[in-house]
């Protein structure tokens, strides 16, 4: 039993150690492999669900003062009531590299280009 525990943390920490901002590119091929692999399908799920979650965590600190006097303001206002979820994440980045006239930088961080597509699709006033 000890054995299988010392494994179990020894194989979280090498995917902790290994992880990092997923890249257009790689969201692509993800969502690509997610239509025949439910594995993929749950790793690219999960890895969107993080990115709502932290659109949800950083959108409660708006008007907070930093220690340097600095406010925190809201890149994007969505509607109270918008679900912003794994699902909706994946529709703001496709809109993103699908959109516009600009050629789209493919090493960019899905976070990122999401980020970019609330700023222009639920702008502040």
């Amino acid at each position: 039993m000890k054995q299988i525990y010392i494994s179990v943390v020894c194989v979280g920490l090498l995917f902790l150690s290994s992880a990092q901002a997923l890249d257009l590119a790689g969201y692509l091929k993800l969502k690509e492999k997610s239509a025949t692999s439910a594995t993929t399908k749950i790793i690219l799920n999960s890895y969107l669900q993080g990115v709502a979650e932290s659109e949800i965590s950083t959108s409660a600190i708006e008007g907070y003062t930093h220690k340097d006097d600095k406010q925190f303001v809201n890149y994007s206002c969505p509607p109270k009531d918008l679900v912003i979820d794994d699902t909706f994440v994946s529709k703001m980045v496709d809109v993103y590299i699908l959109g516009g006239d600009r050629d789209v930088d493919l090493s960019a961080p899905v976070a990122l280009a999401y980020v970019a597509e609330m700023a222009k699709s639920y702008p502040c006033k």
